[in-house]
């Protein structure tokens, strides 16, 4: 019951949001907030009972796997639902404050809910089907938040980005229909023990390349990632917050499930075409957020770059470099997310993005500006913070498989990362009061500063605590590659209920 409820929780509050209307938006915001903090306490649970190895595996309706749907939390997926439902709190409580409850569109927290319920399904389901299920329910959420948000021309915007998706959703289905031809059903422990029986057979690398070009579209692989910078600067903050910080990270989890649940853990050539794809994937994120002169478009490239990052870890594929990987993951969500809010403070402040009419905010908003450049930092990998940790794991680990162009461009890419964000910084927060704005301070914003606090102690924390932070994610990736422990886990019981 404990698993299920991580569909239940958002599913119910995005219906019940659907009958609550302006007049009683205090109850809204009350509801929205409630909801997501009972899940976190409830994601902290589960991790905790997960650090000794423990694996919470639930079969509804009782059925024997491999039939029926099977919900699946291990130690990998318990800390990413730890990770992106505190992304999704801290977002809440900062679009709160951002926009008058009379201008907020009706259906943004209903959609946010049932976004919120895509993203706990792709966590928690042991069923392939169910994951191509999840991943729809996302999409079909985003689209309908950029709808709200786009205005005019802004609409043709986000044309990219459905198209792009709705054509890697065509792939997914394929896949999905491809491999249940052959097995009969679709329980990833089940097909786990399948393709180990396969090896590198042609069904086996048809099934790999075909959902690696899905993954690869959907989190902004070079050459398909130009729908990202296109569509997330329509967003007003806090959402530009919350699609940077889970989108493209639940993609990286599906990355990282599927090579190592699901697909042999061979299969060198994919590991390759991800090491090249990353190398692009990484510049050119990088150049495009040094050439844009908008908080929103710089802070949206970066996304795209430190993917390149993680991807290339993951084609590396070491235990070391997998853990790099889940350790990068963690520092990005957070610190990428706390950067959209910080910015989007300094936004608020003078009511644009653009650097060209912006200066001086560090005078009315300290803290703003010092936690936006304590996380600017901890992006461009400066130690002791949390991006330094995850990138020098990766640089070692492709020094240690000879990939020295790789090295190079990650480390030009983190010197690149620094300037850009320095420039945001210095041409948002510091120096004199640009006189071409014109704005009047807001105390309100004090309140918006207060609710990022909870991701700057986690990230300073996965910095600091490294020694602690490490030794989780090194066991979540061992569980990952003992790919027998899975298996056995889930085909082994029909039901396992938290406490017997």
């Amino acid at each position: 019951m404990m698993i299920i409820a991580f569909l239940i929780f958002p599913l119910l509050t995005a219906l019940l949001l659907l009958f609550i209307g302006n007049p009683l938006s205090h109850w809204r915001k009350r509801i929205a907030a409630i909801s997501t903090t009972l899940q976190l306490i409830l994601s902290s649970y589960t991790f905790y009972l997960c650090l000794d190895g423990q694996m919470l595996v639930s079969m509804m309706g009782g059925w024997q796997a491999p039939y029926g749907i099977a919900l699946v939390i291990d130690l990998f997926s318990a800390t990413m639902l730890f990770a992106s439902l505190l992304v999704y709190l801290t977002a809440l409580l900062y679009s709160f404050f951002e926009i008058h409850e009379l201008q907020e569109p009706y259906f943004r927290l209903p959609l946010i809910f049932f976004l919120q319920a895509g993203t706990n399904l792709v966590l928690i389901t042991g069923d392939f089907f169910n994951l191509f299920v999840a991943f729809e329910m996302m999409l079909a959420s985003s689209y309908g938040i950029l709808s709200l948000e786009a205005q005019g021309k802004k609409v043709t915007h986000i044309l990219s980005y459905v198209l792009l998706n709705l054509a890697g959703s065509f792939i997914f289905l394929w896949g999905a229909a491809m491999i249940y031809g052959y097995t009969g059903n679709l329980n990833m422990a089940a097909l786990s023990s399948f393709f180990i029986e396969q090896g590198d057979s042609s069904l086996t690398w048809a099934f790999a390349l075909l959902m690696f070009c899905v993954i690869g579209l959907k989190i902004g692989i070079f050459p398909l990632y130009f729908w990202l910078p296109d569509s997330y600067p329509i967003l007003p903050y806090s959402l530009n917050a919350l699609f940077g910080g889970i989108l493209s990270k639940i993609g990286i989890y599906v990355l990282l499930r599927l090579f190592l649940t699901i697909l042999p853990q061979g299969m060198p050539l994919i590991k390759e075409w991800m090491v090249i794809l990353a190398i692009p994937t990484m510049l050119l994120g990088v150049l495009g957020a040094i050439s844009k002169s908008t908080i929103k478009e710089i802070l949206s490239y970066h996304i795209i770059s430190q993917v390149g990052y993680i991807v290339w870890a993951v084609g590396i594929f070491t235990p070391l470099s997998l853990t790099a990987a889940l350790l990068f993951t963690l520092h990005n969500m957070w610190v990428k997310t706390s950067l959209f809010l910080y910015a989007g403070i300094a936004g608020q402040y003078f009511r644009t993005d653009s650097l060209q009419r912006m200066g001086g905010a560090l005078h009315h908003l300290p803290w703003a500006g010092v936690f936006f450049l304590l996380q600017a930092l901890s992006l461009a990998g400066l130690p002791p913070l949390s991006g330094f940790w995850g990138k020098y794991l990766i640089i070692a680990e492709g020094l240690a498989a000879k990939q020295a162009f790789a090295v190079a461009v990650a480390v030009i890419t983190s010197w690149m990362t620094l300037f850009s964000m320095l420039k945001i910084w210095i041409s948002a927060f510091w120096g004199e009061r640009n006189p071409l704005t014109a704005s009047v301070y807001s105390p309100s914003l004090k309140l918006e500063v207060i609710t990022g606090l909870g991701l700057i102690v986690f990230s300073l924390g996965l910095g600091f605590g490294m020694e602690y932070a490490f030794a989780f994610s090194e066991k979540a990736i061992a569980q990952l590659l003992n790919k027998h422990t899975y298996i056995d886990q889930v085909l082994a019981h029909s039901k396992i209920l938290v406490g017997e």
